[in-house]
């Protein structure tokens, strides 16, 4: 099989596995579909491995931001795909030595983080959680909020990320300092995300466009503003 048709192939294979995934009747056939592509069963399980690290019940406001971003990784392709699934198993298998460096039983100077991580796939990698998993554990922040400042640094306010830091280090027990380099002054949006057209996923440009799409109750909202203006 040459490469064109081999990638025309595995589009249409990972096409099927996610109309499978979404009905959970049907995903018993993601095994037999895996196995009738045995050529491609490496990348097949790799993309049901980023199925798998978004799959998990949440309340109605952190299900729709899992929605858009599960529609996000359809749209980014097959490569972005696997590339996920890959970062999410080289994650799961270095966790234990992750916690180990944390906790400082070692002694050894930590490594420097990965710069090209957004600060949510960092807190993930670093925590083991799952996107919504984190939402749901700290306080005054919804899925979009983490993933709008995560991915738009440069539009929130210093004052605002040191808070973030703060929360991360008080409620996920990660130093402010390890999280301190995803929230520096760059941006992590990929040039196919920023040419996007629609309001919706426009790039925001200020910090209160993020607290609007964000979906915040209005006391969240109200801390936000204030942490802000430096209060």
């Amino acid at each position: 099989m040459d490469e064109t048709s081999r990638k025309d192939t595995l589009e249409n294979l990972l096409v099927e596995i996610d109309h499978a995934w979404r009905d959970p009747e049907a995903r018993p056939r993601i095994a037999a579909l895996i196995q009738e592509h045995a050529d491609l069963a490496e990348e097949a399980r790799g993309f049901v491995a980023a199925l798998e690290a978004m799959d998990e019940p949440v309340d109605d406001e952190l299900q729709a931001a899992d929605d858009r971003i599960h529609q996000w990784l359809l749209s980014t392709g097959i490569d972005a795909a696997i590339a996920k699934a890959a970062r999410t198993a080289q994650a799961a298998s270095t966790r234990t030595f992750e916690v180990l460096q944390s906790s400082g039983a070692s002694g050894e100077p930590q490594a420097a983080p990965d710069a090209s991580e957004s600060w949510l796939s960092f807190l993930g990698n670093r925590t083991g959680r799952k996107k919504a998993e984190l939402a749901r554990s700290l306080p005054h922040v919804t899925l979009e909020l983490l993933s709008l400042v995560s991915r738009y640094p440069t539009v929130v306010p210093v004052s605002a990320r040191r808070s973030l830091l703060d929360l991360a280090e008080e409620d996920l027990g990660i130093p402010a300092s390890e999280s301190l380099r995803y929230l520096q002054d760059r941006d992590v949006v990929s040039a196919r995300a920023a040419s996007r057209q629609t309001e919706r996923e426009r790039a925001p440009e200020t910090f209160v466009q993020i607290l609007e799409r964000a979906a915040l109750p209005p006391e969240d909202k109200r801390y936000w503003e204030e942490r802000a203006r430096g209060g």
